[in-house]
């Protein structure tokens, strides 16, 4: 039984959590260094979200998806429906998370905290549709959930070239963070 769960859960977990981190990674370095972090704090404050992101924190999908079938969000669904709810959820849930993750990164000055809390969910709250977007191409994409948001330019490609175009964007992150904390280091 357990078994049968983690063979069913784990690849949406997996496929989940690396849609969320891609976007917010590199949006959230960079609003952290204009909000005064230091480069130590905000690479922290990466490591531990992505961390917990991977250890649990991307089940917030299933709250989700529950909500969106609560209020009646289905694959038929306006395409701005869709995206006005991942808006609302992800605003709200960045807003409550992160001072704790700043805290627990090492950041002491209260004031930068708030700042970048408060920068942090406005941009969630804009990243929530093309963040929602990008949870549900993933989920496509690796065989997890067919939903009907793969755009049919990647839909008709090749899983190869799908899961090969999933890589690039993930990689990409990860230049685009590193390239956020050089940047900073230099000014």
């Amino acid at each position: 039984m357990l078994k049968d769960i983690i063979k069913r859960e784990l690849p949406r977990h997996l496929s989940d959590a690396t849609a969320i981190v891609s976007l917010a990674n590199p949006t959230y370095a960079v609003l952290e260094m204009m909000a005064g972090m230091t480069v130590g704090v905000s690479l922290n404050s990466r490591a531990i979200s992505t961390a917990i992101t991977y250890a649990g924190l991307a089940s917030l999908t299933k709250i989700r998806d529950f909500s969106k079938r609560k209020i009646g969000i289905t694959e038929e669904s306006a395409e701005w429906k869709k995206g006005l709810h991942d808006v609302l959820f992800t605003g709200t849930a960045v807003l409550g998370l992160k001072p704790v993750i700043y805290w627990m990164s090492g950041e002491t000055d209260w004031r930068k905290i708030a700042i970048a809390t408060v920068a942090t969910a406005a941009a969630g709250a804009v990243m929530g549709y093309p963040g929602g977007y990008l949870i549900d191409s993933y989920r496509e994409v690796f065989g997890v959930e067919e939903n009907g948001r793969l755009p049919d330019m990647i839909k008709n490609q090749s899983p190869t070239v799908q899961k090969g175009l999933a890589a690039v964007v993930t990689v990409g992150s990860v230049g685009a963070v590193a390239a956020v904390y050089a940047v900073a280091q230099n000014l």
